[in-house]
């Protein structure tokens, strides 16, 4: 499972924690949407709707993945 999650509120924890007890053997993977400089700054999409808030996730099958870590960005005003 590929999961992207608004870093001011998505409980990511919570929700992990749930996940490995319920599906413990589901691979998750992804990470925090960040690049916000407050709450209602980050956005999702889901087909034609955007959020500001929750996460985005998809399962996938049949597809080998690799993880890498990447730096993320940083706000406009650092540049």
């Amino acid at each position: 499972m590929l999961l992207i999650g608004d870093l001011f509120f998505f409980p990511a924890d919570q929700w992990l924690q749930l996940i490995n007890n319920q599906h413990a053997s589901l691979p998750v993977f992804g990470g925090m949407a960040s690049g916000g400089m407050g709450p209602g700054g980050n956005y999702l999409f889901f087909q034609d709707q955007m959020f500001s808030e929750g996460a985005a996730g998809l399962f996938l099958k049949g597809v080998t993945i690799r993880n890498v870590v990447s730096q993320g960005c940083r706000s406009a005003s650092q540049w």
